[in-house]
């Protein structure tokens, strides 16, 4: 993106979608509770605690992200590349915007290993969805 549109505008470019993709996380994580939930629900298939706790962590860590480090990125970018600022205050929010995004970094790997590890244990054939007959559901 730094090749199509100049640096400061290439990050405000980046803010744009990544409000968006943050978004995106947070819907993904409460369908796959849902999901899990409606899983059980159904098909009387036991919710493993571990499980369940890796999927609201999940979303804690994405309303974290949404609601915290977000706007905090943000406030530290504005900062950084702000017009009538000196040249102390522009080096002190871009190191600060900088320990923001290290964070948004590793807490996006977390969701997305947790998501890994959640897709993988769906869609598992030993552990996947059971045939039922209609009998058989609950409800």
């Amino acid at each position: 993106m730094v090749e199509l549109i100049p640096e400061p505008f290439a990050a405000a470019a980046m803010h744009v979608l990544l409000k968006h993709y943050i978004d995106l996380i947070l819907i993904c994580a409460l369908v796959a509770l849902l999901q899990l939930c409606a899983i059980q629900w159904y098909q009387g298939r036991p919710i493993f605690r571990l499980r369940i706790g890796v999927l609201i962590f999940l979303i804690i860590i994405s309303a974290l992200i949404k609601w915290n480090i977000y706007p905090m990125m943000q406030k530290h970018h504005l900062k950084a590349h702000q017009a009538g600022a000196s040249n102390e205050e522009q080096r002190q929010g871009s190191k600060a915007y900088r320990t923001w995004k290290t964070g948004f970094y590793f807490l996006h790997l977390i969701i997305l290993g947790g998501s890994f590890s959640h897709l993988l244990n769906v869609s598992n054939g030993a552990n996947g969805y059971r045939e039922l007959r209609t009998q058989q559901f609950r409800g």
